[in-house]
């Protein structure tokens, strides 16, 4: 055994072995990660700690418009969809900034763990804008020279 952190270990030894690398990775980053590969537009691999109204695991091995479907005004998204897959996956570095407005302030809205939001219908503006929360997002697309694809590290912030 090594000498990290024994819940670490734990955690690690609970996971079948082909993913066990997989699963000290994800801890190694601050923020949120994902893989895309630039030939297929696919992303194999997520290491997600807060998603947004998603689950990870359904959306590793899909197609990088699929995974961006249920997006809000994803039309042009969509549209470029191929167009961006090789931009990201391209020599260069990119960042982007992504943000939202929320009836909850929790980081972490995994379907499994949190309810989906909904917005009162029947208030006036003082009360929903009491109880809004700006979700801040930051992606970071870092290419992996010769291999056409990136690493996607993603922060997000809460705030009102």
């Amino acid at each position: 055994m090594g000498d990290g952190p024994a819940a670490l270990g734990a955690c690690l030894a609970g996971l079948p072995p082909p993913w066990r690398l997989a699963g000290l990775l994800g801890p190694a980053f601050a923020e949120d990660f994902a893989v895309v590969d630039g030939a297929t537009a696919r992303i194999p691999w997520l290491a997600v700690c807060l998603p947004s109204h998603w689950a990870p695991a359904d959306k590793v091995g899909r197609h990088f418009a699929e995974v961006h479907a249920p997006v809000a005004d994803n039309r042009l998204l969509l549209a470029a969809s191929e167009h961006l897959t090789r931009l990201v996956t391209g020599p260069q570095r990119w960042e982007r900034f992504v943000w939202t407005i929320t009836p909850v302030g929790t980081l972490d809205m995994h379907p499994a763990r949190v309810q989906a939001p909904a917005w009162p219908h029947a208030v006036d503006a003082a009360t929903i804008a009491a109880m809004a929360w700006f979700r801040t997002e930051r992606q970071t697309f870092i290419p992996v020279a010769d291999a056409r694809q990136l690493s996607s590290p993603s922060a997000s912030n809460p705030g009102r």
